[in-house]
Formats: C-alpha cells, sequence, structure tokens
C-alpha cells in the first residue's frame, strides 16, 4: 500500500534519496527552502492565527467569538492542507525516503491540521463548548508543535537560513 507523504516529507529531500547521492545535505535543505517557504510560512500562520483567536476568547465565550473562532481555525487548517496539496504536487506524489527532520515536521504538519479542526469542532458549539474537544485540541497543538518547530528548524539549520517558520507559542 502506497503511502500518501503529506506536508514537508514530501518536498523536503535532505538525507538517502535515490540519485540524489551527490548532493549534500545542506544543498537539499537550501533546496527545499527556496523551493517551498510560501509553504511552510502557511503552516506557521495557520497555528499562530488560530493560538491568537483561542487567546482572545472571553470567559465564557460568546457566540461572536465562537464564531470567529471557528473561522480563524478553519482557515488555518485549509491553509495547511493546501500547503500539502502544493508538495504533493510539486512531487507527483511519489514516496519518498524521510530523514528524521522531514518525518517530524511532517508529523507536526498533520497533528496541527487536526487540532485546528479539533477547534473548529469545540468552537461550533456555540453557547455549549467542551472543556473536553479544548483540552484535547491544546495536547494535540502542543505535540504538533513541538514536532513542527525541532524538524523546520533542523530544515532552516541546515540550509543556513535564519528565522524558521516555527509555530511555538511565545512565553
Amino acid at each position: 500500500m502506497t503511502r500518501q507523504l503529506p506536508l514537508a516529507a514530501l518536498a523536503v529531500t535532505l538525507l538517502g534519496l535515490a540519485g540524489c547521492g551527490s548532493s549534500s545535505p545542506q544543498t537539499q535543505a537550501a533546496a527545499f527552502i527556496a523551493e517551498h517557504q510560501q509553504q511552510a510560512v502557511r503552516v506557521q500562520q495557520g497555528a499562530v492565527a488560530a493560538d491568537a483567536a483561542l487567546a482572545r476568547l472571553s470567559s465564557p465565550p460568546t457566540a461572536g467569538q465562537l464564531r470567529a473562532l471557528a473561522r480563524t481555525a478553519q482557515q488555518g487548517h485549509d491553509l495547511i492542507a493546501r500547503a500539502h496539496d502544493e508538495w504533493v504536487s510539486a512531487q507527483g506524489g511519489a514516496e519518498e525516503t524521510l530523514s528524521s527532520a522531514e518525518i517530524e515536521a511532517d508529523d507536526g504538519a498533520n497533528e496541527i491540521r487536526d487540532a485546528l479542526a479539533g477547534l473548529v469542532v469545540y468552537a461550533g458549539r456555540a453557547g455549549r463548548p467542551d472543556a473536553g474537544t479544548l483540552a484535547r485540541y491544546e495536547a494535540q497543538m502542543k505535540s504538533g508543535r513541538e514536532k513542527w518547530d525541532e524538524g523546520i528548524s533542523q530544515i532552516w539549520h541546515l540550509g543556513s537560513r535564519p528565522d524558521p517558520p516555527t509555530v511555538q507559542r511565545s512565553a
């Protein structure tokens, strides 16, 4: 069964690719960044916007705040899904051998996308948002942030580029 490789895993070709033995990981990372930086930034934008919308909720949240949160979370989810589609298209759907940085960024982006889908569900319960759904979002988002940030930071470091598009909440 062919695994459809989502997000960063499809485009990043840092280590072990057949036919790319002469390219260094640094060269491959730099090529990935040059070609796919916009998609990586979309992952960042989707996560950061949802966090900001969630932080603006009052206690208890108003119906208007929840509608705005649902809209923002859906837009973030869609940004990440569009990045995935563009990376799949760029790779022609081909399966690649993955480095640990690629796998980590891929897993993190998928967890962030899934967490945002859960946030849409949470916000869609106008007047009755469920604390359990919010707790699942927070746990999934925390895990996704950590994985994305670690993987994308490694890729940016190998490509000798500053300011990777991380999604960690500021302290």
